[in-house]
């Protein structure tokens, strides 16, 4: 959504934010995770305070120590992939497709359903394929954040791994490797365009 409002007007704060959005990648998972746990807790303690303060029972840790802390910090390391190919997507789209659409009557919202996500398909979908990849083997972000007694294939194989018990870490890194190769070979075989029949 955001390059897509860069799209239909590029002032300061629309092209600003588009370029906040690519900073979560370049912040070590560990970093990330401190400050994501330090920002939801004082959420946390806020939402409390003032429950208590009008007589409402609180209702604990609502966002830190939740798979919503997780998939927050997921969401502000890995925005920067689909950012940067959502953007390599619509520059590749000619302006006279806006203004044709527009000047048919097409408002923004009919502009983005009937012509920009039918041909944003494939950038869609490599981004989507790229950040479920990269969100399946994160480890830092997700062994500090991780709700207790849940665990994701990257923190069981690291504690398989830890506890030099390899034979058994070897089952969690293999289907972290088949879930990341499948899709990819997938996506590959749709992308494949098929050639003309040979006279």
């Amino acid at each position: 959504m955001l390059i897509w409002a860069r799209r239909l007007r590029a002032d300061r704060p629309r092209r600003a934010a588009a370029r906040l959005a690519g900073f979560g990648y370049a912040v070590p998972g560990t970093v990330l995770a401190v400050g994501v746990v330090m920002v939801l807790a004082s959420l946390d303690r806020g939402l409390n305070d003032l429950l208590a303060a009008i007589g409402l029972p609180g209702p604990g840790l609502l966002f830190s120590g939740t798979l919503f802390a997780v998939i927050f910090a997921c969401t502000v390391r890995f925005l920067t992939i689909p950012v940067q190919g959502l953007d390599a997507g619509l520059q590749n789209l000619s302006p006279n497709l806006d203004s044709a659409a527009r000047s048919l009557g097409a408002r923004p919202a009919g502009l983005l359903r009937r012509v920009h996500l039918p041909l944003l398909r494939v950038p869609l979908a490599t981004s989507a394929l790229l950040v479920f990849v990269d969100t399946l083997k994160e480890l830092p972000a997700a062994l500090v954040l991780r709700p207790f007694n849940t665990n994701t294939l990257a923190v069981r194989a690291f504690e398989l791994a830890s506890d030099e018990r390899l034979a058994d870490a070897a089952l969690p890194a293999l289907a972290i490797l088949l879930a990341g190769v499948a899709p990819v070979i997938l996506l590959t075989r749709s992308m494949r365009v098929p050639h003309a029949p040979s006279p």
